[in-house]
Parts: C-alpha cells; sequence; structure tokens
C-alpha cells in the first residue's frame, strides 16, 4: 500500500484551513459588575454593613473615601 504524497501547496491549504478553523472556538467572557448593598449616605461617627454577592473565582478590594475606616472585614473568600 502506498502512502499518498502531500505535496507543499496542499500542506500549505491545510495549514490555513487549520489556523482559521481552531481561531473559531475563542471564548470570552465579561468581568462580573457586582452590586454593593448598604447605605449611600452616612454621617460622621456612623457605622454601617456593606456588602456584595459571592461570585466563584472572583475577589473585591474595599476602600473608603478620605476619612473612612474599614473596621472588619468578614470574608475574602
Amino acid at each position: 500500500m502506498m502512502k499518498p504524497e502531500v505535496t507543499k501547496p496542499a500542506f500549505r491549504r491545510l495549514s490555513i484551513i487549520l489556523s482559521f478553523t481552531l481561531g473559531l472556538f475563542v471564548s470570552a467572557f465579561g468581568q462580573p459588575t457586582p452590586t454593593i448593598t448598604g447605605d449611600t449616605i452616612v454621617c460622621p461617627s456612623d457605622t454601617r454593613f456593606y456588602a456584595t454577592d459571592f461570585v466563584q473565582g472572583n475577589s473585591w478590594t474595599w476602600a473608603t473615601s478620605p476619612g473612612g475606616v474599614i473596621i472588619q472585614n468578614f470574608g475574602n473568600f
């Protein structure tokens, strides 16, 4: 039994088709936008609780405006 010979032009065509086909399987997913629950107006010296839902594979960094303090962080999961 003879092996078919692949010529250079045929190999180039095959490479181009494979490259094009593989490019079609790319998927992109957007980053989640957290919804923060808690009061939007806070008076000086008030203590308030803020939260957002857990999203697998993501983490959030909490920060305050100048003069604010994070007293306790209940969950960097």
